[in-house]
């Protein structure tokens, strides 16, 4: 599977603080992912 990022809709979404990156690291690595990633497309 290729997964694209539609550069139109990424204008919408702020990118992470480094806080925020590392916070997201620690608990994917605690935690695993609990939600799935959800896909838009063909």
């Amino acid at each position: 599977m290729n997964i694209v990022i539609n550069e139109e809709l990424k204008q919408y979404i702020d990118p992470l603080t480094p806080n925020e990156y590392a916070a997201l690291e620690r608990s994917l690595l605690a935690e695993g992912c609990r939600d799935a990633l959800v896909l838009w497309g063909d």
